[in-house]
């Protein structure tokens, strides 16, 4: 397929989680984890999106790249 980024779901996991407190990595985890396991793909966006979203909210260093891209399935 032709990807303009690919990224493996468990290195994108860590990536995001390394920019949040330790109290929010396991629920990060679990989050992200389920949304990527959705049969639905845009249920799993909207949860994507969703926890990006919270997690700009609790974390200041957390870049917008680190939660814009890369989101989606391949």
């Amino acid at each position: 397929p032709k990807v303009q980024i690919q990224r493996c779901q468990q290195h994108k996991i860590r990536n995001v989680v390394s920019y949040l407190a330790k109290k929010y990595h396991a629920q990060t985890r679990g989050q992200m984890a389920a949304a990527y396991a959705c049969k639905n793909g845009k249920e799993g966006e909207k949860q994507l999106r969703t926890l990006a979203t919270l997690a700009r909210a609790v974390s200041i260093r957390m870049p917008l790249r680190a939660c814009g891209r890369g989101w989606k399935r391949p």
